[in-house]
């Protein structure tokens, strides 16, 4: 997992890099510290914001076999390094959501859920059928 703001300061280093890294080059950002499985995301959300974990629908659990390593990017760009952990992002998210009740209020009501948006927006006539602003 990478914060946004981590990955924005990945995106300034790789427009700023040394020329001798050539045209292009491709790199995982993150650290190996911090390399989540969904349901391990999950069960911290769950801890801090004292909620339960609730599976819905079909459950299909991640058979990968590996974890992503971050060596490159921990060698090219040291000093860039990944400074948002999984405990604060979602600290910050948290006290974001609980700040604002109207977000809050949105997804209650349905607002914060891609489709049901799409639906409305489509039954306002707000976007055409091709998902397009009419």
């Amino acid at each position: 997992m990478v914060h946004v703001r981590d990955m924005a300061k990945a995106i300034g280093w790789s427009l700023t890099r040394p020329a001798t890294l050539g045209h292009s080059i491709t790199v995982n950002v993150g650290s190996n510290d911090e390399n989540f499985t969904v349901s391990e995301i999950a069960e911290v959300v769950s801890e801090q914001c004292k909620v339960p974990i609730r599976y819905v629908g079909e459950s299909n659990p991640d058979s990968r076999s590996y974890r992503v390593r971050f060596d490159k990017w921990c060698d090219l760009a040291p000093s860039d390094q990944p400074e948002w952990g999984i405990s604060r992002s979602v600290e910050e998210l948290r006290s974001r959501l609980v700040g604002d009740s109207s977000l809050v209020d949105a997804c209650d009501r349905g607002n914060g859920k891609r489709l049901t948006r799409l639906r409305d927006l489509r039954s306002r006539n707000i976007l055409s059928s091709q998902l397009r602003w009419n």
